[in-house]
């Protein structure tokens, strides 16, 4: 009987044990708060993500907005450079006969004779246009900043008239 005793004290004692660890280990682990913790961890970062993924739309968003309004004003300059461009080559057209030749009189005149007017007569100039002053002085050897304070233009402007003659001239 004392046998029986001990063994029945014995697994009384190894049950209460096994509770006391439960409660033990329950109160330590608490899997009900761990879980709320990881919920609200989650939801926070949910949270932060959203709003920087909008604040990133936002940014793509204007970002693409400039780039529309700077096609526009990319095609607003090429039209007007493409008009500029027609300008030029019909000036350069209506022109070009009178760059293949211009005639000069000479008057011989001999040695024992008195000259009676100038040996070399030169055909009266017509007016030069700008752009045609400023192909004329880059193809003496100007830079293109001394020919834009020559003429009294912008400097883009000149390097557009001078880039155009080049075009024309191939």
């Amino acid at each position: 009987m004392s046998t029986g005793i001990i063994l029945t004290l014995n697994i009384v004692g190894w049950i209460l044990f096994i509770i006391i660890q439960r409660a033990v280990i329950k109160r330590t682990v608490r899997p009900r708060k761990i879980l709320l913790d990881i919920e609200a961890e989650l939801d926070s970062i949910l949270t932060d993500l959203n709003g920087t993924t909008e604040r990133n739309i936002r940014l793509i968003e204007d970002t693409v907005l400039k780039l529309k309004q700077e096609i526009r004003n990319a095609d607003g300059r090429l039209k007007l450079l493409q008009g500029e461009g027609e300008k030029i080559s019909r000036a350069n057209s209506e022109y070009s006969h009178l760059a293949s030749r211009k005639p000069i009189t000479i008057q011989v005149v001999e040695e024992n004779e008195e000259p009676e007017t100038a040996s070399i007569v030169p055909e009266p100039k017509e007016e030069e246009s700008v752009n045609q002053q400023i192909v004329r002085l880059y193809r003496q050897g100007l830079e293109s900043r001394l020919i834009a304070a020559r003429v009294g233009k912008p400097l883009g402007e000149v390097e557009l008239i001078i880039s155009l003659s080049e075009q024309t001239d191939r």
